[in-house]
């Protein structure tokens, strides 16, 4: 996040709260696009001993950045998750042209 963002949520318990609710409702911060990606890759020692697996065990990676209307960056993020215990949704929506 950049350091002008990020400094709004300093003391926020974010613990059972969506950031980007937060941010919207309490801070006028308006998410308007993003972009994401699922891609497979392998656990790292220091990854492994987090999610109980062995090093080298196949991993699902999501990556996220957000973006504001003018396009300036707002947040982005790495994930990583076990294959045996992971399943992402996604819903896709199409708006057509504008003319």
């Amino acid at each position: 996040m950049p350091l002008s963002v990020g400094r709004l949520v300093l003391d926020e318990d974010l613990s059972n709260v969506s950031l980007y609710g937060l941010l919207e409702r309490k801070y006028s911060v308006q998410f308007t696009t993003g972009r994401r990606s699922i891609e497979a890759g392998l656990a790292s020692e220091t990854m492994a001993k987090a999610l109980q697996v062995l090093p080298g065990a196949p991993l699902l990676i999501l990556r996220s950045l957000a973006f504001d209307d003018a396009g300036n960056p707002l947040e982005r993020f790495a994930g990583f998750h076990r294959g045996d215990l992971s399943r992402f949704l996604v819903n896709i929506y199409r708006h057509p042209p504008t003319e």
